[in-house]
């Protein structure tokens, strides 16, 4: 854990004024089109230099992916109507 906040602090100390204003602009379609879709549907936010965060956003796209398909498969097996 303390590499990565190392290698999170780093970054921050080394941080441009456009790549933070970068951030702002991530920070302001979360707050306004919600978590979810600022990250699956909205962007991928390749103008974001940073490999943590687009580490983190890849696994939470496949595990959402995953968790979706378990509530589909649950429901296919009780019988129960998709909703749409």
């Amino acid at each position: 854990m303390n590499d990565n906040l190392n290698s999170v602090e780093n970054y921050v100390s080394n941080i441009s004024k456009e790549e933070t204003q970068k951030w702002d602009n991530l920070m302001f379609k979360i707050s306004n089109e919600g978590f979810d879709y600022t990250f699956n549907g909205y962007s991928n936010w390749y103008e974001i230099k940073n490999a943590k965060f687009h580490e983190l956003r890849k696994e939470y796209i496949e595990s959402k992916a995953k968790f979706q398909k378990f509530c589909e498969d649950m429901a296919t097996m009780l019988n129960i109507e998709e909703y749409e």
